[in-house]
């Protein structure tokens, strides 16, 4: 095999036949890229400002955010979210999984202040607008 012309891309496989191999060099996909249309995670996710009122309005005190009241009232919201988002994306089996999760979640924690504190289980049920 014989290399023609100025360029070493070109390859001779015969008297007629060039092969031409692409100089361009690809790059590889970075993570973190965007790899096709916006996704709407803004949707999908609860907003800081959201955020901050769910945490004033079920909060024992200012600054709370561990407490189970307000780890419920936040899941909650998030849930809500993710279920108007698959009323458009019937096939996102993967933010499914995670409402799953989130669930499952809000479950053990409904669990855990029923078990250690009955009133305010029923307050936030009753606020939430959880188990009819």
């Amino acid at each position: 095999m014989d290399l023609i012309g100025s360029r070493a891309s070109d390859l001779a496989l015969g008297s007629d036949l060039v092969v031409h191999f692409p100089t361009q060099i690809i790059e590889p996909h970075t993570k973190g890229a965007s790899t096709g249309p916006s996704t709407d995670t803004q949707r999908m996710s609860i907003s800081s400002t959201r955020k901050t009122e769910v945490i004033g309005s079920h909060g024992r005190h200012d600054g709370d955010t561990g407490s189970p009241e307000v780890q419920i009232a936040v899941l909650t919201d998030r849930i809500r979210n993710l279920q108007d988002h698959f009323s458009g994306n019937k096939k996102d089996h993967s933010s499914r999984r995670g409402l799953l999760g989130m669930v499952s979640r809000r479950n053990r924690l409904l669990k855990y202040l029923a078990g250690t504190n009955r009133d305010s289980y029923l307050k936030t049920i009753q606020t939430l607008g959880l188990r009819k």
